[in-house]
């Protein structure tokens, strides 16, 4: 499995170290946004870019180094919808997740926010199996979402 094992204020703490020490931000910005981050209980990195302080690239490459986990790349996306049963596309899409392959006891995910313990959580339960996440910017889910689900989200609008 390759979920994130340290809670979201150890990702977040490495994911500002990372970027701070790379030169991708400064201190005075990145104590704002630690504060912020607190605050909201989420992870700094999505907040940042939030904020438009770092590009979400540079943000999947951190979380790919530090979290040990996959880059999502060309031959990762399916060429039609991986059923995710008993999770909507509402869902997923507010999570910023898009499955990208199953089997009977794992679901892989391309994941913006690898630090979204809630909504990777509500996966696990729903569907009852185990997570394999593969990093992804958030331009690249949206895409993902938009071309894997147009037919669905545009019935679900009727």
């Amino acid at each position: 499995m390759n979920a994130i094992s340290a809670s979201p204020a150890t990702a977040s703490s490495a994911v500002a170290g990372h970027l701070l020490t790379a030169g991708k931000i400064r201190a005075a910005d990145l104590d704002t946004a630690l504060r912020s981050a607190r605050e909201l209980e989420k992870g700094v990195g999505p907040l940042l870019v939030r904020q438009g302080l770092i590009s979400d690239r540079d943000l999947a490459s951190v979380y790919a180094e530090i979290l040990h986990l996959p880059l999502l790349s060309e031959s990762d996306i399916p060429a039609s919808p991986v059923e995710c049963e008993s999770v909507s596309i509402r869902f997923l899409t507010a999570a910023g997740v898009v499955p990208i392959a199953s089997s009977d006891a794992t679901l892989i995910l391309a994941v913006a926010d690898p630090e979204d313990s809630y909504s990777l959580d509500a996966i696990r339960m729903a569907t009852g199996r185990e997570l394999e996440l593969h990093i992804a910017t958030l331009s690249q889910i949206e895409n993902l979402l938009n071309r894997l689900f147009k037919e669905a989200t545009e019935l679900q609008l009727l």
